[in-house]
């Protein structure tokens, strides 16, 4: 095969079947020139035997339009001769310039395409109409319509050269016996239709120009014009709903697999330019693209336009392989001819049915020459094609395909951020103090630095620029070079810092910090939000009242406001909250009675008790200002726009929308909304004239709840559990503004409730109020109940503490207590737990003594399964997690519980289970009991039991030994096992989920193993992997893990005998009452009480037992955590 070249965008060209034509009008190529309408009643036709009305405009002239296209960057059209054609607008939508054909062609059912060179000023489509008639028909005219068809190409209305390319066909040939072709359609004229739109709006004529006519078997257009064009209307939509490209990946960089969203709502776009999205990675790297696509039958290509051009150039050469240079990176398939096979970009060959399923194309490796920056990178879904700007040919258009362009950028990036200042009246330093000269950073980590300004100056905050050539133009070829933000005053700590997010540390950063002067006196700590209106104060007028106001934000929804009543100017509303989130863009619609006034916003984002009204010169808030949104003010409003009207005529019934910074950070902060006259003051106008009583005027205060979209539930529990409703888990988020049901669950049911408290809001390490603004609140609820938290509570995070105590009389009572709240990144407490160790059974074999797969993390035991990171000394491709208790604390009969959270992935196998504390006869003849298993990514959990009986025999349902239950394994449960003399019994979140029984009668089923469950056992908890023989081979580059939060036990009196090592001179029980830590020790022990924040309450010898009177909270003692109500 020959070398293709496709220009500055590629395609792959299916080969000719017929000579092409071509119609240059500087020779004698054509017959005869004029105009034609379809329409049969136009003025330039023929009417009842009598002349045309009008003569249509038209003639060969000097190609003045010869120059170079500065998009191109050369000359599309030299020729020396153009057709021009005078548009009339006493034309229909098909009139257009006719050209008779010297040489009449053929048309048969075969598509062919017609390229005509266009030239326009007016937007709108432009068509072909082909006429001619059919060889057997004699009496035919020649000058029957034959086809009509629209351009499949772009063409622009900027009086700039375009290629429209014509798809045309017709009826199947007649032939005769023998399959000789008896007659066909010709073509005689073609008509080139300009401007195929409705006339009626055109109020003067304009001039079109035409030329370089061909008709080939090629459905490409001959050049393209415009930035990474796209061959189809960058507007269209698709009506399909079986083909939806959700995500695109890159896997493979040094920075780690990477996938952004690129989903949008039906109809689904075909282009998407999602140019704020990136990837990143480095020179040099083998990466390996994916698409997140629910369909089969099209094909995935990459391009990177590595040139910085403006287009990607797409080349293949000899055996369909990608050139050194193109801007083609890899493709899953490229069809050779239509309906045959083909290859891939690796070369390996590919038929046409196995194309229907290769949607990912193989690994590329990033050219190693290019320099760092941002480069624009093109994800296709398309069919056997690497056209960049889609496959256009009519059989497979990648229109009609439903196929699909998504742009965004590749970050190309070496280790370190370079990060500068620019800044006047006082300096921006990093956290240490270091001046910001090329200050070097590492790349993509969050960056702390420090506001310096000089004496007389503050700041408003800084103006961040970062990405590539700061210096140079923004955009290249409609491609950002680099992005600029700024973060406001009211976002940096009181010690001047303020931390760069990770997001925008990605290349160059340069930070201006917006110094500005203190005019006048620094102004006297005053009351909080002061108003000059009081309680008492009424509005005098009838004619005017506020009623409610309607704020929308993009995420966080819709909240309405109603006025309390419409009679008193102040009206604080803090007990009601509208929610946002960062980033939000907020529309205010107002429900105001009259007319003549206007409205102020105003959020005290820095929580200082005072709300910011400072403006930029043009009206709009400076970065600092807490003035968000006014309707009018000295003839602005706060979008900057002059209102051209009179002051009252401005609309009362909205107010402009404005935006939530992105790094605001989740709290609850006080907002005012304000209807005065021409007044920034959020007092409102203090008088003697336009006072609000007098004009109708307001001031609302209420809670701008500003929430992360992630507000989590957490669950405290001493001696049970808190669950959902109908026997579920309680999930890790809830949405705000939802109601919870929740479930309180004793570990035995005689233990006695001592109380459950809700806490709800935001910044719980923080005051409770700030400037009288609640940020949390918490309540306690007195029974235990089945309960509903409603959804005013839920504002925010929520922690439950729910908390039993055994009594004299409970029949249970505590002998383990595992609450894992050692300090963060340490080891599970050696007292009680010791490293399971690698031996060759599936769930052990690839068993580690590392830190990195077992340790202590925010009150969770995390147990997990991760890549190797050496296998030069340690030769298995993963390293996996678990302890145990044996010979620490191995029991005989009793009731473990443990609360879990799995994350399910292929090859996933955690386990909560317990095993023989001696092996005598080995596995499974002394007994296994699975308390909690789950494989895969089943939303299941696994209860069972392994002995001589039930694996070896195979006596699995005499009685059944197995039992699953479905779960939702996107949240904690707690997993409980009763276990007696005579009868184990499965719980899952207080529900009973299965039993296995001791056959007491059946002798013969005792001798041979049916009951090994009466001798000591102890617990096991680690994270597995599957070998493929239950749960599936491992995914060896995941990395799998599993929390436990706690694990209990308890026994009763009669079987304590059984705990193998907890003596007397080790045991420590902790309770507690309102008030009290009840502490008895078996022995002299010591015994340290501290407080939460590590400062001892009591340090010191205790033997029997110790009353210790305290206040409400939670108490570490000798390490385990304890909750006093």
């Amino acid at each position: 095969m020959n070398f293709k070249k496709y220009m500055s965008l590629a395609a792959v060209a299916l080969p000719l079947t017929a000579a092409a034509q071509t119609i240059h009008f500087e020779n004698d190529d054509y017959k005869a020139i004029g105009v034609y309408d379809t329409w049969e009643k136009s003025p330039f036709r023929a009417q009842n035997g009598k002349a045309a009305q009008l003569e249509g405009n038209v003639a060969v002239i000097d190609n003045f339009l010869n120059t170079e296209d500065e998009l191109l960057g050369y000359a599309p059209n030299t020729t020396e001769k153009i057709l021009g054609v005078q548009r009339s607008r006493f034309g229909s939508n098909t009139f257009g310039v006719r050209i008779d054909l010297k040489e009449p062609f053929s048309l048969t059912d075969t598509t062919r395409y017609v390229h005509v060179f266009i030239n326009k000023p007016k937007e709108g489509r432009v068509m072909l109409v082909g006429l001619g008639k059919r060889t057997e028909r004699a009496d035919q005219s020649p000058e029957a319509e034959q086809f009509w068809v629209l351009s499949t190409s772009v063409v622009g209305a900027d009086s700039h050269w375009y290629d429209a390319v014509f798809p045309i066909r017709g009826a199947m040939p007649i032939k005769d016996d023998n399959g000789n072709i008896t007659a066909t359609i010709e073509i005689h004229s073609l008509v080139v239709v300009p401007d195929c739109e409705s006339p009626h709006e055109l109020t003067s004529d304009f001039l079109a120009y035409v030329d370089e006519i061909e008709i080939s078997d090629d459905p490409n257009p001959r050049f393209r014009r415009g930035d990474y064009v796209v061959n189809f209307d960058e507007d269209a939509t698709t009506n399909r709903t079986d083909r939806k490209l959700s995500s695109i990946s890159l896997n493979g960089s040094s920075d780690g697999n990477q996938t952004i969203d690129v989903s949008v709502a039906d109809p689904q776009t075909l282009y998407r330019p999602m140019l704020t999205k990136m990837f990143t990675a480095k020179a040099g790297e083998t990466v390996t693209p994916t698409f997140g696509y629910t369909a089969r039958w099209m094909n995935g290509y990459v391009y990177l336009d590595r040139g910085h051009d403006g287009r990607y150039t797409a080349e293949l050469e000899d055996g369909w392989r990608i050139p050194e240079g193109s801007d083609l990176m890899t493709y899953a398939y490229v069809q050779k001819e239509e309906g045959g096979g083909g290859y891939a970009s690796d070369g390996s060959e590919v038929s046409n049915n196995e194309a229907g399923d290769r949607i990912n194309p193989p690994a590329f490796t990033i050219p190693a020459d290019l320099a760092n920056g941002f480069y624009r990178m093109r994800y296709k879904l398309d069919w056997g094609s690497v056209d960049p700007g889609g496959r256009v040919d009519e059989s497979n258009h990648i229109a009609h395909n439903a196929g699909t362009i998504v742009d965004v950028l590749l970050n190309l990036h070496g280790d370190k951020v370079l990060v500068s200042d620019a800044n006047r009246n006082g300096a921006v330093l990093s956290a240490n103090g270091e001046d910001l000269n090329r200050y070097e950073t590492p790349f993509g980590q969050p960056f702390t630095i420090k506001m310096v300004p000089e004496n007389g100056f503050t700041y408003d905050g800084i103006r961040v620029t970062y990405g590539y050539n700061l210096d140079g133009d923004e955009y290249v070829h409609s491609t950002p070079q680099y992005f600029t933000t700024e973060y406001p005053a009211y976002l940096f700590g009181e010690d001047d810092t303020f931390t760069l997010p990770a997001e925008i540390m990605i290349g160059e950063v340069r930070i201006e910090g917006l110094f500005v002067e203190i005019k006048g006196d620094t102004p006297e700590p005053g009351d909080d939000y002061p108003s000059n209106y009081g309680d008492d104060d009424v509005i005098t007028r009838t004619d005017r009242s506020l009623n409610s106001i309607t704020f929308t934000a993009t995420q966080g929804g819709a909240t309405s406001l109603v006025t309390s009543d419409n009679k008193h100017v102040y009206q604080n509303r803090t007990n009601k909250q509208v929610k946002v989130m960062p980033g939000d863009e907020v529309t205010i619609g107002v429900n105001y009675t009259g007319r003549a006034m206007h409205h102020y916003l105003y959020v005290d984002y820095d929580q200082d008790g005072q709300f910011d009204t400072t403006l930029n010169e043009d009206g709009t808030p400076s970065p600092a200002s807490e003035l968000v949104s006014y309707t009018y003010y000295e003839g602005k409003n706060s979008q900057g726009q002059t209102i051209s009207g009179a002051a009252g005529d401005v609309a009362v019934n909205a107010a402009p929308s404005f935006k939530i910074h992105e790094a605001l950070r989740p709290g609850k902060y006080r907002a005012r909304f304000k209807t005065d006259w021409n007044n920034l003051d959020p007092a409102g106008q203090p008088g003697p004239e336009n006072l609000l009583t007098d004009n109708g005027g307001y001031i609302i205060d209420f809670l701008l709840n500003v929430v992360s979209g992630n507000e989590t539930v957490e669950v405290l529990t001493e001696h049970g559990s808190v669950n959902g409703a109908n026997y579920t888990g309680l999930p890790l988020t809830a949405p705000v503004g939802t109601s919870l049901t929740v479930v309180p669950t004793p570990a035995s049911d005689d233990f006695e409730f001592k109380g459950m408290t809700i806490k709800h809001g935001l910044n719980f390490d923080g005051p409770q109020y700030i400037h009288g603004n609640r940020q949390w609140n918490e309540y306690t609820v007195n029974s235990d109940a089945r309960y509903t938290i409603p959804a005013d509570s839920l504002d925010g995070n929520i922690v439950i503490t729910a908390l039993w105590e055994p009594t004299s009389e409970s029949e249970w009572r505590s002998v383990f207590v595992e609450e894992f709240d050692g300090e963060d990144g340490s080891q599970p407490d050696e007292m009680y737990w010791s490293r399971c160790v690698r031996e060759n059974a599936t769930w052990n074999r690839w068993l580690s003594d590392s830190k990195e797969v077992i340790y202590v993390q925010d009150g969770k035991l995390v147990a997990r399964a991760i890549p190797n990171p050496d296998q030069t000394t340690d030769n298995v491709p993963m390293i996996t997690g678990g302890i145990k208790t044996q010979g620490k604390f191995p029991f005989l009969y009793g009731k473990v519980e443990g609360r879990i959270l799995t994350n399910p992935h292929k090859g996933n196998f955690p386990a909560f289970w317990m095993m023989p504390n001696v092996a005598v006869e080995g596995w499974p003849n002394d007994g296994e009991i699975d308390i909690f298993e789950q494989i895969d990514t089943e939303n299941k959990a696994y209860h069972t039991v392994h002995s001589n009986w039930t694996y070896n025999l195979g006596n699995r349902n005499n009685p059944k030994s197995s039992f699953n239950e479905n779960v939702s394994m996107d949240r904690y449960h707690t997993y409980g096992l009763e276990w007696t003399p005579t009868l184990l019994t499965w719980y899952v979140d207080g529900k009973k989920v299965g039993s296995y029984a001791k056959s007491e009668n059946d002798q013969d089923a005792l001798s041979k193993g049916q009951w090994p469950f009466d001798h000591d056992f102890y617990i096991i908890l680690n994270q597995s992997v599957g070998n493929g023989s239950w749960a599936a081979d491992a995914d060896v580059t995941h990395t799998y893990e599993t929390l436990f939060d706690w694990v209990r036990v308890y026994q009763k009196d009669n079987y304590t005998d059984g705990i193998g090592n907890v003596s007397a001179d080790q045991l420590l029980d902790v309770t507690a009452t309102e008030g009290v830590l009840h502490i008895y020790t078996g022995s002299a022990q010591k015994v340290m009480v501290c407080d939460m924040a590590g400062h001892p309450i009591f340090d010191n010898i205790i033997e029997g037992y110790k009353d210790i009177n305290v206040m409400k909270g939670v108490y570490l003692v000798n390490g385990k955590k304890i909750l006093v109500p």
